[in-house]
């Protein structure tokens, strides 16, 4: 598994939406957990706490991984990913 891209955006309700596209090198479906820690502008942890998700991303392809945050205010991001337990 690789993370292709990833980035952070505006919502319609200008708050942060962060995005990871998750590929798949496998012949068989896997199982990812990711989750994403937000922080202000001075590196401080801030929203709420991360938590794991699920990604199933389907043999030699890609799923798309997405988080939005609660608040309004520029954020900086990092994603954590590993394997399903």
């Amino acid at each position: 598994f690789t993370a292709e891209k990833h980035g952070i955006r505006r919502t319609p309700a200008n708050t942060s939406e962060v995005f990871v596209v998750l590929r798949n090198h496998t012949d068989y479906n896997g199982i990812l957990e990711a989750r994403t820690q937000f922080f202000d502008q001075s590196e401080i942890p801030t929203d709420v706490e991360p938590r794991w998700q699920r990604v199933v991303v389907p043999a030699n392809s890609t799923s798309v991984y997405l988080e939005k945050s609660t608040t309004t205010e520029p954020l900086k991001y990092r994603v954590e990913v590993r394997q399903a337990k």
